[in-house]
């Protein structure tokens, strides 16, 4: 590993760190639940989101993603040791004064303040667990949605030719010129066109010779199915990007919202003195 690669896993380990403990403490503030389980929630979603702003020619996006979520293990340990040992507001214990020590039948008086505080951390993880509802939804129908554009995706047809001067065969779209004025020569009988695979029409002469023809093929047939496995890679992990981000977005952006709101009401709550 070289040094440049080290600092950059460094980077995205303090990223990851920084990143992943600010919506951890977003969903904390939704759902209120543990720490680490909002860690666990908020790194690999930041390394999805990095495949988006930090993959590049050298590096597709899966490749960034694996990176990033590599870097989210250690983060996570780091962010863990720095973050206080979360207590959650519902097994908080509150001692009671001494005026409520001594109330009537010794039971003390209940609180309104305390009483609203459950009530919102009850509503607080309602909403929770319906975002991740609505969220797992969301993700099964986008997945079904995209499904066949990852597994099976369009790749266009082209037509074989061997232009003169060239070395060698190459691939030319099925419309427009030159491929009208093969086909009208492919009519009037000066030229051939032999499928070398389905939809893909390998141009030659009327009076090529059969061994030079299987010898046309076999070249056009090599030329065909690498351009098809790059084209199908690389419309692949387009496709899978994409439906990664309809996938992770929405939620995240919802769920960003959903905190705003609690923010922002929690503002016009009354605390008791």
């Amino acid at each position: 590993m070289s040094a440049y690669q080290i600092g950059e896993l460094i980077g995205a380990i303090i990223g990851m760190a920084l990143l992943g403990s600010a919506l951890a403490w977003l969903i904390r503030r939704v759902s209120r639940v543990d720490s680490r389980i909002a860690l666990a929630i908020s790194m690999p979603a930041i390394a999805v989101l990095a495949g988006f702003t930090n993959s590049n020619a050298d590096r597709p996006y899966l490749s960034t993603v694996a990176l990033y979520i590599a870097a989210g293990i250690p983060a996570f340990f780091a962010a863990q040791f720095f973050w206080r040992r979360d207590v959650s507001p519902s097994v908080v214990r509150v001692e009671p004064s001494l005026g409520e020590r001594t109330a009537q039948n010794g039971v003390p008086p209940s609180s309104d303040g305390a009483d609203k505080q459950r009530q919102g951390i009850a509503w607080g993880r309602g909403f929770f667990r319906l975002w991740l509802v609505v969220a797992l939804l969301w993700c099964v129908l986008a997945g079904l949605v995209s499904f066949n554009y990852v597994a099976n995706p369009y790749v266009s047809p082209k037509a074989v030719a061997t232009l003169t001067g060239a070395s060698g065969p190459a691939l030319f779209d099925t419309y427009g010129e030159p491929y009208n004025n093969w086909t009208r020569g492919a009519a009037s009988g000066e030229l051939k066109l032999t499928n070398v695979r389905p939809g893909y029409p390998l141009v030659t002469l009327a009076t090529t010779s059969d061994a030079e023809l299987a010898l046309r093929i076999t070249e056009a047939r090599q030329l065909v199915d690498s351009y098809i496995a790059r084209e199908v890679s690389d419309k692949r992990n387009s496709a899978i990007a994409a439906t990664a981000g309809w996938i992770i977005t929405p939620p995240l952006v919802l769920l960003a919202l959903g905190a705003l709101v609690a923010w922002v009401l929690a503002g016009f709550r009354r605390h008791a003195m």
